[in-house]
């Protein structure tokens, strides 16, 4: 998902390093393949704070590890070991520094939007064809993954209960769900009688025509990686 894609973004655009990438359900299947490799590179950079816990890492190697938001400090406290510690907000950066972090550790990794491909000229029409949905509807969307949820702080249950509170009105829009693990609150919802359009997995040349088939999308988190 997100991840592996800043990730192979980094490598495309530095072609004088080898990079290689590694899930942790990689690394556990391929322990002794790992533990070859950590000993050769000079940087590991761990997308996820409590994989510092659980990734096996060489004292030879600079650990680089991502804050991307916190959930649950005790699970990430351990990464602020880390040679550095990168952020991608203002907000995380003060709490950071609240925890103790001194700044020369910290490093703004800034996350950003491709305007070529995200941008209003996709035509409207053409992207709800793409996902088959109607032209005439009021459409309202939710793009998220059920395993980012922890502690539930997508903040999935104000959504769908702010859903069902619309019940009177249901006919006059529909929802278009993305991301897998939501088939309960899916069923849930179509038992309701709310018209729901769900798609677990989207490609990513997809995306741009997903986003502008919206009439409105929503974003309930309580604790995200950006400003929330």
């Amino acid at each position: 998902w997100i991840l592996g894609s800043w990730a192979k973004a980094i490598a495309a655009r530095d072609a004088s390093r080898d990079y290689f990438f590694y899930s942790y359900r990689l690394i556990e299947q391929n322990r002794g393949q790992w533990d070859a490799l950590a000993q050769t590179v000079d940087v590991i950079h761990l997308f996820a704070a409590p994989l510092y816990r659980m990734v096996p890492l060489p004292p030879s190697a600079a650990i680089v590890t991502s804050i991307n938001h916190v959930a649950d400090w005790p699970n990430c406290a351990p990464a602020c070991a880390s040679d550095i510690v990168c952020y991608m907000s203002e907000e995380w950066r003060r709490y950071l520094l609240d925890q103790g972090l001194p700044a020369d550790k910290l490093v703004y990794f800034p996350t950003g939007i491709d305007t070529d491909r995200y941008n209003p000229s996709i035509s409207r029409d053409k992207s709800r064809r793409r996902f088959n949905l109607p032209q005439d509807l009021c459409v309202v969307g939710l793009f998220c993954k059920a395993t980012s949820d922890e502690h539930r702080r997508k903040g999935t249950d104000a959504f769908v209960a702010a859903i069902r509170s619309l019940a009177g009105v249901r006919n006059h829009f529909g929802l278009f769900i993305a991301g897998p693990g939501w088939d309960h609150i899916v069923t849930s919802l179509r038992g309701q009688g709310f018209s729901v359009f769900y798609r677990p997995y989207i490609d990513p040349i997809d995306m741009p025509y997903a986003y502008r088939a919206l009439d409105l999308h929503v974003v309930p988190s309580l604790v995200e990686g950006g400003p929330s």
